[in-house]
């Protein structure tokens, strides 16, 4: 809007019939002057209303709250605070990995007879101790179980088919 600059001050020509001021070049082209002047200032403001109509057009693209809108971008604003959310998120995260929870798990286990049991879509993984002796199991859903256990003379790889237990090998 700064380069926008005040129409130069039009003094007009004021004619009279059959008298002076004569209808020659000189008055002529202050007039056709004076037109242009306005013309080109015309156009300065239209192309700086059709920038403003633009840029507002991007401002209203920015959002400073969160929001699920397709046509929307975060401020700089919200996407500082979101970044220190997830920090904050990630810091208490690590703190809870750290803490006594783990330990909590532990004597979980230990209560159901050295057993767990995570399952989560086509597979149960199964980790269980007993008599000297740890097996991890891979149980599907088709009722097929891997199984690798460990004893304190020998490792050994178990295949159940749903029907009977194979072994496939001991070291």
């Amino acid at each position: 809007m700064n380069n926008i600059e005040n129409i130069q001050e039009y003094i007009p020509t004021v004619y009279v019939n059959d008298s002076e001021p004569d209808l020659d070049e000189t008055n002529l082209n202050k007039t056709e002057q004076a037109i242009k002047r306005v013309t080109d200032a015309a156009n300065k403001a239209i192309d700086a209303l059709k920038q403003l109509d633009r840029e507002k057009l991007a401002l209203s693209a920015i959002s400073n709250v969160l929001s699920d809108a397709t046509d929307k971008v975060p401020s700089l604003a919200l996407a500082n605070t979101m970044q220190l959310a997830i920090n904050d998120l990630n810091s208490n995260l690590s703190q809870k990995a750290n803490s006594s929870d783990l330990t909590n798990v532990s004597n979980v286990a230990a209560a159901a007879n050295g057993k767990v049991e995570l399952s989560g879509g086509p597979i149960k993984i199964i980790a269980y101790s007993g008599d000297g002796k740890w097996a991890f199991q891979q149980q599907y859903n088709d009722g097929k179980i891997l199984s690798l256990s460990i004893n304190d003379t020998q490792i050994a790889y178990d295949y159940y088919d749903g029907k009977t237990w194979t072994n496939k090998w001991t070291k």
